[in-house]
């Protein structure tokens, strides 16, 4: 009888893989969007232990003195690519799963 695990491996991981992906993928977007839980409260402590990429823009580039606009743009369209990167990878990957 085969194993448990080669089951798991050959069967059930291919058919829960685009699921898996899409979970991954709206995960790392709601991480993104919790700045303002995070904010409340903790303010980012203690040092700089719970801040996000999202508070480090608000940080940089409206809080902090002198404001570094430079740095908070670049910052984010980092985070966007990163965020389409993941999208994109998402994407590929359940449309080869689904395809065969």
């Amino acid at each position: 009888s085969p194993s448990h695990w080669r089951v798991f491996r050959r069967i059930t991981l291919p058919l829960l893989l685009p699921v898996l992906l899409v979970v991954f993928v709206l995960c790392v977007i709601r991480s993104v969007q919790t700045f303002d839980e995070l904010y409340v409260l903790t303010g980012g402590g203690p040092g700089s232990a719970t801040m996000l990429m999202v508070q480090y823009i608000y940080e940089v580039g409206f809080a902090a003195q002198p404001r570094n606009f430079g740095l908070a743009a670049a910052a984010s369209l980092l985070l966007g690519l990163v965020l389409l990167l993941f999208t994109a990878l998402q994407l590929k990957f359940s449309r080869s799963a689904r395809d065969g």
